[in-house]
């Protein structure tokens, strides 16, 4: 009997459109409706489960997937929350209150856990976690006037989460957006525009001028760096979400 190619690979075209159709589908129930939304799906297709595990694995490893954040509750810790600050891909950011001292604090929430997935997922899950402990410790050892210092650590319900002291002041890039609203032209910009971007910032707080303004920035952010890398820290994340100016002109990374 004669073996027909078209039809075998019509059927294997047929069969990775069904299977990435499921995936598609598990991917969007996770990121909608979290880990028991996707295990209930799985369970529904147990011969689809173990490969479609290996592809979130492998999403999950690169960052390219995520759970949606779950409700935090009054507490976490010692802290209580007041309200949230932001939130991203890599967790959310509260401020808290220590309910001992009264102190307001930003406290890092770490994301939501994805589900186990495959042993590499679980091994690299595990990596991930002893890598942020570790890092997280010797960041708490830093004594730098150009980084924000960490106050606390612990876990919360799955979550890791480590606070921070609450800096008055506003975000590099958010700075430099209300600067451009502003509709000062650059040629005449000064260091009192910037100042005018974070409230609370006397006009003379970053300088007289624009470009000393800029450079000073410049030359804190690679201070505090430089202080990090000399204790074994490499930042990884440096832009200008991550760069505050305080309302007391000093500038600080988080």
């Amino acid at each position: 009997m004669a073996i027909d190619p078209d039809r075998d690979d019509e059927v294997e075209s047929a069969e990775d459109e069904r299977f990435e159709a499921f995936t598609a589908e598990c991917i969007d129930a996770l990121e909608r409706e979290g880990a028991a939304a996707l295990e209930a799906l799985l369970e529904a297709r147990p011969e689809d489960a173990s490969r479609v595990r290996k592809r979130l694995g492998s999403l999950s490893r690169l960052g390219l997937l995520s759970a949606p954040d779950a409700e935090w509750s009054e507490s976490v810790g010692p802290y209580e929350i007041l309200h949230r600050l932001g939130s991203g891909g890599m967790g959310e950011v509260l401020l808290a209150r220590h309910r001992g001292t009264g102190e307001r604090v930003a406290l890092k929430l770490g994301p939501v856990p994805l589900p186990s997935l495959s042993p590499e997922h679980d091994q690299h899950k595990r990596r991930a976690a002893e890598r942020f402990a570790r890092e997280v410790q010797a960041a708490r050892e830093l004594t730098h006037p150009g980084i924000v210092p960490i106050a606390d650590v612990g876990t919360h319900q799955g979550r890791s989460w480590f606070a921070m002291e609450f800096v008055e002041g506003v975000a590099l890039d958010r700075v430099l957006e209300a600067v451009r609203a502003s509709g000062v032209p650059t040629d005449a910009l000064t260091g009192s525009d910037l100042a005018a971007a974070v409230p609370g910032a006397d006009a003379g707080a970053f300088g007289p001028t624009w470009v000393g303004a800029m450079a000073r920035i410049v030359r804190d952010v690679a201070s505090a760096l430089a202080a990090a890398h000399a204790a074994g820290i490499v930042h990884r994340d440096v832009k200008p979400s991550n760069i505050l100016l305080r309302t007391d002109g000093r500038v600080q990374i988080v």
